[in-house]
């Protein structure tokens, strides 16, 4: 009896084994997806932010003309009226 339940024991073992085997296949693929999504993500943020800083220096260049227009109006004015 005792060597049955050995045995038993023994392929219950390797069925468990087994299953753990299939279940960490899953659980790569499913990691390997998500960290697929994830690197996807990052890489759509990085573009955006790019683009988002390009704006940004053409609207600060464009700020920057603008006041150096307002200035060289009022310094005109100021010249000529003063």
């Amino acid at each position: 009896m005792a060597k049955i339940n050995q045995e038993w024991r023994s392929i219950l073992r390797q069925v468990k084994v087994q299953e753990l085997r299939r279940e960490i296949v899953d659980v790569e693929s499913f990691f390997q997806e998500a960290l697929k999504r994830k690197d996807q993500v990052i890489h759509r943020l990085i573009a955006h932010i790019e683009s988002t800083e390009d704006m940004y220096a053409n609207l600060q260049q464009s700020h920057m003309e603008n006041i150096t227009r307002i200035v060289g109006r009022s310094l005109y004015i100021i010249t000529v009226y003063i």
